[in-house]
Formats: C-alpha cells, structure tokens, sequence
C-alpha cells in the first residue's frame, strides 16, 4: 500500500474484495450521484465523458471543442464505492481512476489516482482487481484530489 499516497483504508479493503464489484463499460452504468460528484470534483459545470471507444480530446490541440476531454474506460460499482477508469486527453494522454464513496443517495470523492504504462499494451485493465495489482507493483500515483 504504500506505492499511493492517502489511499483510504476502506477502499483499500474494498480492492481485495474485486468480487463485490460489478464493473461495466458504459457511461449510462455511472450512478447520477457520481456524475455529480466528478463534475464538481474537476470544476466542470456538468459531466462529461465519452463512451469507450468513442471519439474524445486526445490531444490539447483542440479541433472539435464539442468533444469531451475524458472517456471512460470502466465503472465498477459495489453497494459503498463506484470506481471510475477514464482516459484523460492533453499534453499527454493518460489513463485516471476516482474512487468515490456511496452513501444516503449521494456521492463524495475518496480517492484517485493516475496509473502508469509504458506503452498503450501494457495499460492497467479497468477492473478493482487489476487496479490492486498495480498499486502493489507500484504503478499507480494517488492522492486526495483529482489531476484533471
């Protein structure tokens, strides 16, 4: 664990439990309460991201401004956390994960974090149990807010 900083221990526990998550690849999988929740987390007026495979902003050259700057490459959801895997575009494209806790109808970030590859075929895979393994190989770099 100690490869991240500030990685809650609740989430933690929750990631080596990767059975209790049901993950999706779909933005429509995204809880309302979390849509929000990341929206205000990035400073966006509202949500945006693409469905997988979709077309986005890879790059900051901005040619379609239409296009959303982020898109999805999984939701794993389990009764108390949704986990979010998304694509940033930029600079640099880079993959992301938020880790957000669920409770009385609402949602509140707990985590996040960017995970590391060297190429585009050695990307971490969007489920709880691929992100425990790169945590405990040291391939993830976390902390308490969102990199946008």
């Amino acid at each position: 664990m100690s490869a991240v900083n500030h990685l809650p221990a609740d989430v933690w526990t929750a990631l080596k439990d990767a059975r209790s998550f049901e993950t999706r690849r779909s933005v429509s999988a995204i809880p309302a309460s979390v849509r929000a929740a990341f929206a205000k987390a990035v400073g966006d007026e509202s949500f945006a991201m693409a469905e997988p495979g979709g077309e986005w902003q890879v790059t900051d050259v901005t040619e379609k401004p239409e296009l959303p700057r982020r898109r999805l490459r999984g939701v794993a959801q389990s009764k108390s956390l949704c986990i979010l895997f998304y694509e940033l575009g930029g600079r640099a494209e880079s993959d992301h994960v938020a880790v957000f806790r669920l409770k009385d109808g609402g949602a509140e970030l707990a985590w996040q974090a960017v995970l590391d590859w060297k190429s585009k075929t050695d990307r971490v895979a969007a489920d709880p149990g691929a992100l425990l393994a790169a945590i405990e190989a040291g391939r993830v770099y976390g902390g308490p807010t969102i990199y946008h």
